[in-house]
């Protein structure tokens, strides 16, 4: 089984999980700004710059990329992109269908300048003259907020968030954390990237008297804008294309979950089950097509069930069971007792007790409400 989806916390096999080669490793921010170099109302090619990536931090993906693995990036960057080679599309691509770097078509940005700016990926580069550099050149001038998100491929490897980032709302997430040696593939303009920093604006159309909310962290994001932070963890797992190790310890502890409520409502049956057999109950029989005992029994294990306790359960279930018995005994008594004698029964002592008994039936069911 690959590396990547071993569910056993042992360090040994989450050591190096290998990204599956077909499935790039996804990363973006949120709180960094893009601004324009060039006005929107000069000729010629559309200049922009911002930040592509924050290190040392855990991102939606639970992706952490240390400051070595991103300078090692960035150093890695510099011919390809002298070469043209280093470029930004409109969206993700979808890499089983377009390839890891996307079809000419979606292509928007050219990088022409990446560096590393203490913790931070920083870029410069040309708006394509495409249409979809046109659709996110519009969509800057308008002033609304986009983002960058970088395909990467690379190794992983698995460590708990408290051995990585202090601050992670739950320290016993698995996280990934890139190795040195990933490799940039596109840094692309998304609408909803996975990490918690920023936004992207057109500086020419920016509204300095608007006030604008921000947050410094996962945790403020998670305080402050709980739909927006549900959002983004959905469309970041999406955008990962990959079911990441979080998922399956998830999925582990939904099945552990299941397999102990059946054992749970099997011991509250088992309750119910005896306490009606000790109880041994009168029949009531069927009224048309309605079995009222095999009724009444169901009601007793459906409380069992419910209960939030064996203890509370088994109290619940007595007290039903101690309400039938006063319930039938009260109709019993108001219906009477057929005679008891000694010696043989006589013909009409015998058509009387059968008579008492069809109306102690009748009575009951008349009590329950069910004539």
């Amino acid at each position: 089984m690959p590396d990547q989806l071993n569910r056993s916390p042992c360090p040994p096999l989450l050591d190096n999980a290998p990204t599956d080669p077909a499935k790039p490793i996804r990363d973006a921010v949120v709180s960094f700004e893009v601004q324009p170099l060039t006005d929107a109302t000069k000729n010629g090619p559309r200049r922009i710059a911002g930040v592509a990536k924050e290190a040392d931090k855990i991102n939606l993906n639970r992706y952490y990329f240390g400051l070595d693995c991103c300078t090692d990036m960035v150093n890695a960057a510099q011919v390809p992109m002298e070469q043209g080679e280093l470029i930004g599309l409109n969206g993700h691509p979808d890499f089983w269908v377009d390839g890891r770097k996307g079809r000419i078509d979606d292509v928007a940005i050219r990088f022409d300048k990446l560096w590393m700016d203490g913790k931070l990926m920083k870029f410069e580069g040309t708006l394509v003259g495409t249409a979809r550099g046109r659709d996110l050149m519009a969509v800057l001038d308008s002033g609304v907020k986009v983002g960058m998100s970088t395909n990467i491929n690379g190794m992983l490897e698995y460590k708990q968030a408290r051995d990585v980032d202090e601050s992670w709302p739950d320290p016993e997430e698995w996280i990934g954390v890139v190795q040195v040696g990933a490799r940039l593939t596109t840094i692309d303009a998304v609408m909803t990237p996975s990490d918690s920093a920023g936004d992207v604006q057109a500086a020419d159309s920016h509204n300095p008297n608007r006030e604008e909310s921000t947050v410094k962290n996962l945790q403020e994001l998670k305080e402050k804008f709980p739909d927006l932070y549900a959002q983004a963890v959905a469309d970041g797992k999406k955008e990962a294309g990959t079911t990441s190790l979080e998922d399956q310890l998830a999925a582990e502890r939904t099945e552990r979950l299941k397999l102990e409520r059946e054992i749970q409502d099997g011991k509250r049956t088992a309750i119910a089950t005896k306490a009606l057999a000790d109880a041994n109950l009168p029949k009531l029989g069927k009224s048309g097509d309605i079995d009222l005992d095999a009724r009444f029994e169901k009601r007793v294990t459906d409380a069992a069930l419910r209960a939030e306790s064996d203890q509370e359960a088994a109290a619940e279930v007595a007290a039903m069971i101690a309400e039938r018995k006063l319930n039938t005994g009260q109709v019993a008594d108001a219906a009477g007792t057929p005679p008891n004698t000694p010696n043989v029964p006589r013909k009409d002592q015998v058509q009387d007790a059968q008579k008492g008994g069809r109306n102690l039936v009748s009575s009951v069911r008349a009590g329950l409400g069910l004539t």
